[in-house]
């Protein structure tokens, strides 16, 4: 799920100078991630880090060596519903240090098309559902 939605971040970005502005000057790096791991997986399967970088958004695959914030999961499933607009909240490790960055990162997922609210999002997740990419 992590390598279907997450990129999709950079596009939203480089198409609406607006909300990239929100972001303008911002050096950190956000891991989105299972806690834990999955048993008979790797680690770095599912975890992706958006790194801001004072330019464009890069979003990246795997655990990140150190993580300003991080949206942990109890489980692949609590991450899935998370995007999918069905709860799974996450455990934010990072936040009392970075408050402004968390709120702007949870304003990007929630005004790019990639949850419940976007079609984007409805599109990916029902292509999950079906076995299709993860």
């Amino acid at each position: 799920m992590l390598r279907a939605v997450l990129p999709l971040l950079e596009v939203v970005l480089a198409e609406r100078p607006a909300l990239a502005a929100r972001f303008a000057g911002v050096d950190a790096v956000v891991e989105f991630g299972v806690d834990g791991g999955v048993k008979g997986g790797n680690i770095n399967d599912f975890c992706a880090r958006l790194v801001f970088s004072g330019g464009p958004l890069e979003v990246k695959a795997g655990v990140a060596v150190a993580a300003d914030v991080r949206f942990g999961f109890g489980s692949v499933g609590a991450l899935n519903d998370f995007f999918a607009g069905a709860g799974g909240v996450p455990r934010v490790r990072g936040w009392a240090r970075h408050p402004v960055l968390v709120v702007k990162v949870l304003g990007l997922l929630a005004t790019a098309p990639l949850t419940h609210l976007g079609v984007y999002g409805a599109s990916l997740y029902g292509a999950w559902r079906m076995g299709g990419p993860r």
